[in-house]
């Protein structure tokens, strides 16, 4: 009889296994339309990310991995204070589009409804 196999563990998954490429960008104040940004570099995986984003100064900034074709693989926001440290930031709350539904109670001669 043959001895049972162990089973196979997966190889440590990768956050953004296909990002060769990362752009990094200062964020500006929010506006009616959005965030704009202005592009602080385009850097190598392995950078160290949190030192560029000190050395830009306090802020946010949006970090997009992008694959070598340059399309976005993932996205992070991060937010450095004005003692120099970095933590994730979470996106700017979104204003609704369309607004929450109005009830309309009916009119006395509304009867036949």
């Amino acid at each position: 009889m043959s001895k049972p196999t162990k089973p196979t563990q997966a190889p440590p998954k990768q956050r953004f296994p296909t990002a060769t490429e990362i752009f990094v960008y200062w964020c500006d104040a929010p506006t009616a339309k959005g965030m704009t940004r202005q592009l602080i570099g385009n850097f190598v995986r392995g950078s160290s990310l949190h030192r560029v984003m000190r050395d830009s100064g306090p802020g946010r900034y949006r970090i997009e991995y992008r694959c070598p074709k340059r399309l976005i693989v993932g996205v992070e926001l991060y937010a450095v204070d004005r003692t120099g440290e970095v933590y994730r930031a979470k996106p700017l709350k979104k204003p609704d589009k369309v607004p929450p539904p109005v009830f309309v109670p009916r009119e006395a001669h509304d009867s036949y409804r």
